[in-house]
C-alpha cells in the first residue's frame, strides 16, 4: 500500500472516529439529561392519573377487586390507553390480587403498597412507573403505569445514530476528496524528490533544479537543499575528474619531458650552432633553420605547460597588495604584445581592493587577458571590473567584446587540451592551468553565462 492511499485511509478513519465519538459524547449527555427530565415528568403524571384512577372511590369501603369497583378502574384504565396517557396500566389490591391487567409477580409492584412517592424503573427500552392507591383509610392498592416517553426517546436518539453515521461517511468523503487534493500537493513533490534521487543515485548529477511554485515551506526548503547537495556532488564529482586528469597529465608529462626534453635541448642547441655560423642575410637556409627552432620552441612550450599543468601548484606565501596594482603589471606585461596592440582597455578595477597575491595571480591575468585578445581577433574592448564579495573573496571580471563562449564549452574550455582556437593557435592547457593555480591559493575561476555579446572571466582571489 502507497504512503498516498495510507495517508487517505489515516485520515478518513481519524475523521470518523473523531465524528463518532464526539457525536456519541454529546448523545450521551442529552441522553442523561433527556432521562432526568423524563423521570421528573413521570412521577408526576403517575400521581396525577393514580389519583384519577381513585376519584370517587374513597367513600367506599368495597376492595378494588370488588366487581363493581374493578369494572370501574378497568373502565378508567382503559380510558388513559385510549387517550394515550400510558401504554399499559395494571393495577393490584392491598392483597396484591391483580384489579386490572397481569401483575407477573413483579415486586416492585407490591413495594408500591406502601406510602410513598411514585417510583420511576427503566426496563429499555420501556418506562415504567410505581405509584400506591390512596385512599381515605391508607393505601388501597398500587399502580404501574408504562409511559411512551422512553420508547420516543429511544426513537429519537436511534434516529440520531443513523443521522450521525451518515454524517461521518460524509465527511469521510470529504476527506477522501479533499485529503486527495491536499495529498497530492505533499506527495507531488515528494515523488519528485524520490526521483531525483534515484537519477543521483544513477549518477545522473546534472540534473535540472526542482521548483515547487507558489511554495515556501519545508517541502520547498527540502528540495533547495537537495539541488544544493546535487550541485555540491557534481562540484565533488568535476574535481575529482580533475584531479584524475592531473593525475594522467602528470604522468604524460613526466614522460614526455623526460623522453623529449633532453632531445628538444640538444635540436635547440645545434639549431643556434647553426644559425650562428649562418651570414646575417636572409637565404633559405637561413629562414629553414629559424623556422625548426621556432617550432622546436613551440614544442618545448608546449611541454613547459604541461608541467606547468601536472605539478600540483603549491603557492608561494600570499603578500598583501592592490588588486589593480596586480592588474596594471600583469597589462603591462601585454601591451608590447601584436595582438594586443588595438586592444582597449577600460580598467575600472578599485584602488582600494586589496588582495592576497601570488606571484603566479600574474600568469593567470596575463593568460585571461591574451585570450581575451584571442577572442576578439586583436581588436575590440577588454573592460575589468572588480567587487568583494560575501565572505573572504574579491572576485575581478575580464570581459571581451568577442563572440562569446557557447553554454556547452563553458565547463570543457577548463579541461586539458580542449581549445576552441584554430589548429596551431592553442594547447588548450593555458585556463587548465590557470584554474588550477586560481583554486590552489583558495579561490577560483570560471566563466559566466552568456549575456549579450563577449564572454566574462570571473577570477575569485582571496582578500588580504
Amino acid at each position: 500500500m502507497s504512503l498516498r492511499t495510507r495517508l487517505l485511509l489515516g485520515l478518513a478513519v481519524l475523521v470518523v472516529a473523531a465524528v463518532v465519538s464526539s457525536g456519541w459524547l454529546l448523545l450521551s449527555v442529552a441522553r442523561l439529561g433527556l432521562h432526568g427530565a423524563m423521570e421528573l415528568e413521570a412521577r408526576q403524571a403517575a400521581m396525577t392519573l393514580a389519583r384519577g384512577l381513585t376519584a370517587g372511590l374513597e367513600e367506599g369501603i368495597e376492595p378494588l377487586s370488588s366487581p363493581g369497583t374493578r369494572a370501574l378502574l378497568q373502565q378508567r384504565a382503559h380510558s388513559l390507553v385510549e387517550r394515550g396517557d400510558a401504554l399499559e396500566v395494571v393495577i393490584i389490591d392491598r392483597e396484591q390480587r391483580e384489579v386490572v391487567g397481569e401483575a407477573a409477580s413483579d415486586v416492585a409492584l407490591s413495594a408500591a403498597l406502601t406510602p410513598s412517592a411514585p417510583v420511576v424503573v427503566r426496563r429499555p427500552p420501556r418506562l415504567y412507573v410505581y405509584a400506591p392507591l390512596v385512599g381515605a383509610r391508607g393505601v388501597r392498592g398500587a399502580v404501574r403505569l408504562r409511559l411512551a416517553g422512553d420508547d420516543e426517546l429511544g426513537k429519537a436518539l436511534g434516529a440520531a445514530w443513523k443521522v450521525l453515521i451518515v454524517l461521518a461517511a460524509i465527511d469521510a468523503l470529504l476527506v477522501l476528496a479533499f485529503g486527495a487534493l491536499f495529498i497530492r500537493r505533499v506527495i507531488g513533490p515528494i515523488d519528485a524528490l524520490a526521483n531525483a534521487a534515484r537519477k543521483v543515485a544513477a549518477g545522473q548529477l546534472d540534473i535540472p533544479p526542482l521548483v515547487l511554485e507558489g511554495r515556501n515551506d519545508e517541502l520547498s526548503r527540502l528540495a533547495e537543499a537537495f539541488h544544493r547537495m546535487t550541485e555540491s556532488l557534481r562540484a565533488q564529482r568535476d574535481h575529482i575528474e580533475a584531479q584524475e586528469k592531473l593525475a594522467t597529465v602528470g604522468k604524460l608529462a613526466a614522460g614526455v619531458a623526460h623522453e623529449v626534453g633532453n632531445p628538444l635541448a640538444a635540436i635547440l642547441g645545434y639549431a643556434d650552432l647553426l644559425l650562428a655560423e649562418e651570414p646575417a642575410e636572409p637565404s633559405e637556409r637561413r629562414d629553414m633553420l629559424e623556422r625548426i627552432r621556432k617550432e622546436t620552441d613551440r614544442i618545448r612550450g608546449i611541454i613547459v605547460d604541461l608541467l606547468d599543468y601536472s605539478r600540483p601548484p603549491a603557492s608561494d606565501p600570499a603578500v598583501p597588495m592592490s588588486l589593480r596594482q596586480l592588474v596594471d603589471d600583469s597589462l603591462d606585461l601585454v601591451r608590447a604584445q601584436a595582438r594586443f596592440r588595438d586592444v582597449t582597455v577600460d580598467n575600472r578595477v578599485p584602488a582600494s581592493l586589496q588582495i592576497g597575491a601570488t606571484s603566479r595571480h600574474t600568469q593567470v591575468m596575463v593568460n585571461l587577458f591574451l585570450n581575451a585578445a584571442d577572442a576578439m581577433n586583436g581588436k575590440g574592448t577588454l573592460t575589468l571590473d572588480a567587487k568583494e564579495l560575501d565572505g573572504s573573496l574579491v572576485a575581478l571580471f575580464v570581459r571581451d567584446s568577442g563572440s562569446g563562449v557557447p553554454d556547452g564549452d563553458r565547463e570543457r574550455i577548463f579541461d586539458p587540451f580542449y581549445t576552441t582556437k584554430d589548429p596551431g593557435k592553442g594547447t588548450g592547457l593555458g585556463l587548465a592551468v590557470s584554474r588550477s593555480i586560481a583554486r590552489a591559493a583558495g579561490g577560483d575561476l570560471v566563466v559566466e553565462r552568456r549575456n549579450g555579446s563577449g564572454a566574462t572571466f570571473v577570477l575569485t582571489v582571496l582578500k588580504s
